[in-house]
């Protein structure tokens, strides 16, 4: 695959950049450049058009917005405040497969994992659990509707006079859909991306089937890449999914192999996505995009990833009666599974079983 690869969108221009070295340039080098995401027509459709995180454009009310996000909602000691929220929702989780493991019943692991996700997210932003049952994007979209005014840490932002930009209720709202659109579905694919490949044969995972294939990006000013120069306007598209199977950075990168990712290694094999020696990111295993621009809560999702993976390899074997996984993947930004990985739980190890 090319490198850098120019075409024409009918009359836009775009940007397809494949190699860690260009990711480097726009994630980096240029990353003030390429701050901004480019505008779609479909966004001004949205209920809450561009004023979300993920659609608004790079400024001041962008900015404040991630300061939100980064120092509050997903900080480091929130994350540590919500630990027992993750814990009581793992818990209930398992009771769930249990009860299905119990009566030999197929478990829909993907559906399983979005209501895991949904509850996580939505307790630690409004304080409230998701439906039970299906429908959970309309479910969450009432909650934000409903039950914002229950997020505290927003709500004295909003009250606040003295705040760098004054933000309204349709602020708040754009805000936690956004955090909902990509802090739930995302994740619980991931996840099922994980269980699927481990039946079959976490950071490997996030390799092979990043939460995002690939990263948008605008040029705000004119700039050169490597010698090319990219005028302003033009539509970057960083792909995310090349760059982490590029046979240059990884030995034969179409492979689910967690040993690359073991750094007590002697031979350290393909650590392409380690710290050089100036301590700065290497951007050969980006999942979660970079730049100014990057996925403001990797740290939320890593952290369910590893407890919530640990959790069912130690406590269930996952039987699958003899059909094969497909692992085709599906439409859509997120890289779903084509096929729903339906699954019979057979308890390996019961954690409630001292508790009774």
């Amino acid at each position: 695959m090319a490198r850098l690869l120019y075409l024409r969108l009918a009359a836009a221009r775009c940007l397809v950049v494949s190699s860690a070295s260009m990711a480097t340039e726009i994630f980096k080098t240029h990353d003030f450049a390429f701050a901004s995401r480019p505008s779609f027509a479909f966004a001004d459709e949205l209920p809450l058009g561009n004023l979300g995180l993920f659609t608004s454009p790079y400024g001041d009310y962008w900015k404040f917005m991630k300061k939100l996000c980064m120092t509050e909602l997903l900080s480091t000691k929130q994350l540590e405040r919500s630990h027992g929220i993750r814990h009581e929702e793992m818990v209930q989780f398992l009771h769930v497969v249990l009860e299905k493991a119990n009566k030999k019943e197929m478990v829909d692991v993907g559906n399983e994992l979005m209501k895991l996700t949904n509850n996580i997210v939505c307790r630690m932003l409004m304080s409230t659990r998701c439906s039970e049952k299906g429908d959970e994007a309309d479910r969450i979209t009432e909650l934000v509707k409903e039950s914002f005014e229950a997020m505290d840490l927003t709500m004295r932002v909003y009250q606040d006079d003295k705040a760098e930009v004054k933000i309204t209720r349709i602020h708040i709202k754009a805000l936690l859909l956004d955090l909902f659109a990509g802090g739930t579905g995302t994740a619980a694919e991931a996840m099922q991306w994980t269980i699927a490949e481990l039946m079959n044969n976490p950071e490997e995972t996030l390799r092979l089937y990043p939460p995002g294939p690939i990263a948008p990006r605008e040029c705000r000013q004119s700039c050169k890449i490597k010698g090319f120069d990219v005028p302003q306007k033009t539509m970057v598209i960083v792909n995310l999914y090349a760059i982490m199977r590029d046979p240059d950075l990884w030995d034969n990168p179409n492979e689910f192999r967690p040993e690359r990712f073991l750094v007590s290694s002697k031979e350290q094999d393909n650590l392409a996505f380690t710290q050089n020696e100036t301590k700065e990111p290497n951007f050969g295993f980006i999942p979660f995009g970079g730049g100014r621009k990057s996925c403001p809560g990797s740290m939320l999702a890593l952290s369910m990833m590893h407890c919530t993976i640990a959790s069912m390899v130690q406590c269930f074997d996952w039987n699958l009666g003899g059909a094969k996984i497909s692992m085709q993947v599906g439409g859509g930004f997120s890289l779903p599974m084509a096929h729903p990985l339906i699954c019979l739980p057979v308890v390996h190890f019961n954690p409630f079983a001292s508790s009774r």
